[in-house]
């Protein structure tokens, strides 16, 4: 289906919602009834642009991109999911820690009532990528590894299960950073 903009006397483009359509902003093709463009969020019914007559009964070309051209692949989403996962699964073992050091319990490492500031942080960090934000992903990853290694040179050095782990969540942690870059290709 053709693209159904109308004209007005003055010769501009205006864009009726309802109708399957390409943007005139990033190209895309949009499904009927949308109102926004899925692509670059544009609102249509604000949008008014200057076009000849020509342009106004240009088809649709098959090699125009399609919503399907900007979905995240599959591998993209799981790696981001699971860096989430990751993220609030390292926050509850965070905040589990703190309610045992807050109720008096010594358990060594250094370990104090400031533990709560890392459990928040971690969490909005976490969501951040389970909404796919590479700034969340890459301060993510940068505070876990950086947190380790501050660790390490004040001399807790973990054995060898907490490097596992430690390994397991950097690891996660990364390729959550590599999918919210693939998820956002802008």
């Amino acid at each position: 289906m053709a693209a159904a903009p109308s004209a007005s006397a003055a010769g501009e483009r205006v864009l009726i919602p309802g109708v399957e359509m390409k943007c005139p902003n990033c190209g895309l093709v949009q499904a009927a009834g949308a109102t926004d463009c899925s692509g670059c969020g544009v609102n249509f019914a604000k949008m008014k642009i200057k076009a000849s007559r020509a342009a106004l009964a240009e088809p649709l070309r098959s090699e125009d991109p399609t919503p399907a051209d900007f979905q995240p692949s599959e591998d993209a989403l799981k790696q981001v999911q699971g860096a989430a996962i990751a993220g609030f699964v390292l926050a509850g073992l965070n905040f589990i820690i703190w309610l045992v050091v807050m109720s008096g319990v010594n358990i060594g490492m250094g370990l104090n009532a400031f533990m709560i500031i890392d459990v928040f942080l971690i969490l909005g960090l976490s969501f951040g990528v389970l909404k796919r934000s590479r700034v969340c992903a890459v301060l993510l990853l940068l505070y876990f590894v950086g947190g380790k290694i501050l660790m390490m040179a004040s001399g807790q050095i973990p054995g060898i299960g907490g490097i596992a782990i430690s390994i397991a969540f950097a690891t996660a942690f990364f390729k959550g950073m590599l999918g919210t870059f693939s998820c956002r290709k802008d």
